[in-house]
């Protein structure tokens, strides 16, 4: 093989290993869930200093891990008898 096949195979070889690594790039997406486009408004809110989104964001994070411990007081209370208030 000459000079020009190696060359033509290098180019070949490198063609395919930027369209693999282009390819395995559009496999790793960004999740677009609602939790994940709270987070990043969170984020840029944080970054930007933006107060009211800040403490509306632990305003709503606060009040669903208050009535997530509540849930679990009153379960925990029903499944195990000795926990029940007198």
């Amino acid at each position: 093989m000459g000079l020009g096949g190696y060359l033509a195979a290098k180019s070949d070889c490198e063609h395919y290993e930027s369209e693999k690594r282009r390819e395995e790039s559009e496999v790793i997406e960004k999740p677009h869930t609602e939790a994940a486009e709270v987070a990043e408004a969170n984020f840029q809110a944080i970054t930007n200093t933006d107060l009211p989104v800040i403490v509306a964001v632990v305003v709503v994070a606060s009040f669903f891990i208050v009535i997530a411990n509540l849930v679990v007081d009153v379960l925990y209370g029903v499944i195990d008898p000795r926990v029940r208030m007198s």
